[in-house]
């Protein structure tokens, strides 16, 4: 089980975390203020704590609630799965643009940097997999509840949730509007 835990926490800093923040870096190496007037991730409590931290803990925590447990793996809970983490991510993308809430992966409303479109990637995958952990507790909720051990594992997948909202939500208050040029 170890290497499986290991890999999923990889998996999921790497995916939600490291590539947008190595991009960020890079960018900002060669021109250090290429996303002012707008904040990047390194501005954003959602961003450093929220996909670095509690996105991995989220996706650990949720599979240790369910592992050895009878998993459905059926085609249409793959689909159903991956359309709910694409309506999931479009309906964000969409409240974002129409909201002009700007930042460094949307400048302007309506136009997505790299970061912004990696983040549709990434994002669709994650609530894909939140929408396929949800469906494996659901149909093992009566082993789940019987196990001190699962409902220790899904109160810390909460408790890490909770803080990842938060942190979304606090950074969404704080979010700048104004509109900005694209980073050279």
């Amino acid at each position: 089980m170890l290497p499986v835990v290991i890999a999923l926490i990889l998996a999921s800093f790497i995916l939600d975390f490291a590539i947008p923040y190595s991009y960020y870096l890079y960018i900002t190496h060669y021109k250090r203020n290429s996303f002012d007037p707008h904040r990047a991730i390194n501005r954003y409590l959602s961003g450093m704590i929220g996909d670095a931290v509690c996105a991995p803990a989220i996706n650990t925590l949720l599979f240790l609630t369910y592992y050895q447990l009878p998993i459905a793996v059926e085609s249409r809970l793959i689909l159903f799965s991956f359309v709910a983490g694409v309506v999931v991510t479009a309906s964000l993308h969409l409240a974002q643009a129409k909201m002009a809430m700007t930042n460094w992966s949307m400048p302007q409303p309506w136009k997505w940097t790299f970061p912004g479109k990696y983040h549709m990637f990434s994002a669709t995958v994650q609530f894909a997999f939140l929408a396929f952990s949800i469906f494996q507790i659901i149909s093992n909720l009566e082993a789940i509840l019987a196990s001190p051990q699962r409902l220790l594992y899904l109160a810390a997948t909460l408790f890490f949730t909770l803080i990842f909202n938060i942190s979304f939500t606090r950074d969404t208050f704080l979010s700048k509007t104004e509109p900005a040029e694209e980073p050279s």
